[in-house]
């Protein structure tokens, strides 16, 4: 039995050799996650030729190799530090991640729309809080994913009903957003207030994630708590700030309903982000951004502490 096993080992004593065992074995994503696999060529001054094996194969229609690349620059871009860099990995991230997607691999299909929306919001970010083409276009692919992993039928019941759902919430953020739209199609230009919604209702969807209440509509609670903000701060301020602001006034709401689950996930979901925002002087901050956070975290005090 072990040498049988042992031959079940892809070949990585070249890229040449990986590239071709890989192709006739064939193998699966098992097969190139395999630590013992993984490790045997990480580790190589010539680490990068490999990738490029795995990057070419990926182009050309492989599926295990490009979930396997998908997924390792998710994981690459979560441990570096560097913006552009960190950027650059998700972005790599996205590319095969829709590959392995049209593949038909059910776990990447519903991963492109939470990487898309994550690079959506390090492209404000970068860009000094401005919904940039660029950040729009990543919400259009959003949109577009969610349509179609609704649809999925290889999804679970689930998945495909928080698909449907979180598509219909960005809709209602942007009610130009089209599913049938190509992933390099920018949205049409609509007035500033629905821009600053926009980027503002993809940035709670990415800090719900899986999370996400099926019950709660997040472009009408974003709103509905923000409908006393003039557009023009709402269009430069902070979207972390919006964020726990508009999530800390529903944690309330289901606070004082008596649901106290939803409203101490919520406080879970924020606490990381009011301590970046805390962390930062306070001079660094409108008078709007300052309040914002100053309610947020007293509305947490008052959950955790009634």
């Amino acid at each position: 039995m072990f040498s049988l096993f042992k031959k079940s080992k892809l070949d990585t004593s070249t890229p040449l050799k990986f590239k071709e065992s890989i192709l006739a074995k064939p193998a699966t994503i098992s097969d190139l996650s395999d630590p013992t696999v993984f490790q045997s060529w990480a580790k190589r001054e010539n680490t990068r030729e490999y990738m490029q094996v795995l990057e070419e194969l990926a182009s050309r229609g492989n599926a295990p190799s490009q979930e396997f690349v998908a997924q390792f620059y998710v994981i690459t871009a979560a441990r570096i530090a560097n913006e552009d860099a960190r950027l650059a990995m998700n972005y790599k991230a996205l590319k095969y991640g829709v590959l392995a997607a049209e593949s038909g691999i059910a776990t990447e299909a519903l991963n492109v729309p939470i990487t898309a929306l994550k690079l959506s919001s390090m492209s404000v970010e970068k860009s000094g809080q401005d919904f940039t083409q660029e950040a729009q276009s990543l919400v259009q692919i959003a949109y577009k994913w969610h349509n179609l992993n609704a649809k999925n039928q290889s999804i679970s019941a689930t998945d495909r009903r928080r698909s449907a759902q979180e598509a219909s919430q960005l809709k209602d953020a942007w009610p130009e957003l089209d599913e049938v739209q190509g992933s390099r199609t920018a949205l049409k230009s609509s007035n500033a207030r629905e821009a600053a919604m926009l980027r503002i209702v993809a940035a709670i969807l990415l800090t719900l994630g899986s999370d996400a209440p099926t019950a709660v509509n997040v472009g009408e609670m974003a709103k509905e708590a923000l409908q006393n903000i003039s557009t023009a701060e709402l269009s430069q301020c902070d979207v972390s700030a919006a964020v726990i602001f508009v999530l800390m006034k529903v944690a309330l709401s289901a606070h004082d309903d008596q649901e106290r689950d939803m409203a101490e996930m919520l406080v879970g979901k924020c606490k990381p982000i009011a301590k970046a925002l805390m962390a930062k002087p306070s001079g660094d901050y409108t008078d709007l951004e300052f309040s914002m956070i100053d309610d947020s975290i007293e509305a947490m005090k008052k959950i955790e502490f009634s």
